[in-house]
């Protein structure tokens, strides 16, 4: 009983916060499942696992806020995201689970960090962070199931307002969910 329950109960009481977040904030079920499944699984099967539910969640929302959706300023994210799927599919196939759990948490602590440091005043940002973050986005999306670090990064510097914000990670989340699937 106490297996099945750590086995069973844990992951989907992660998988239920990981999507409450993502329904409340627009973005952070990937930061939360990612943070604490792993201790059970491979990353690779936990990014398997997740990814469906990461799919759904994005989707709809993106659905939910399309009105809100500036292409204009998701385009540099949105156009070098298929690079970055192809290159974190790469990584997950191919580097060892070790290896995927020590920069899975290094980038956890980089977000964090950084989230801490960040000045709340916004700046102009030129489209080519865009492009880095959206092939990070889509590398660490494919990789650990956790697009969103460089995005928010991103996008917190080009201070979008908030539905603006939800909105355009949302698209860009929903395009790096579907093309990791193929």
């Amino acid at each position: 009983m106490e297996d099945w329950l750590i086995q069973w109960g844990f992951p989907f009481f992660v998988a239920f916060l990981g999507a409450l977040v993502h329904g409340v904030l627009g973005f952070g079920s990937g930061l939360v499942c990612m943070a604490l499944l792993p201790l059970l699984w491979d990353i690779s099967y936990t990014v398997g696992v997740l990814s469906p539910l990461a799919s759904v969640l994005s989707i709809l929302l993106t659905f939910k806020l399309k009105e809100h959706i500036r292409l204009d300023e998701a385009r540099p994210l949105l156009l070098a995201t298929p690079f970055g799927v192809i290159t974190g599919l790469w990584m997950l196939q191919s580097w060892p689970d070790s290896l995927m759990k020590a920069l899975l948490g290094a980038l956890l602590l980089f977000f964090v960090g950084n989230s801490l440091l960040q000045s709340s005043t916004h700046r102009t940002v030129h489209p080519s962070f865009g492009a880095i973050a959206g092939f990070l986005g889509g590398a660490t999306g494919a990789a650990f199931g956790v697009s969103g670090p460089p995005v928010l990064i991103y996008a917190t510097a080009a201070g979008w307002e908030r539905d603006r914000f939800r909105a355009n990670l949302q698209i860009f989340f929903s395009l790096t969910c579907i093309l990791a699937f193929f």
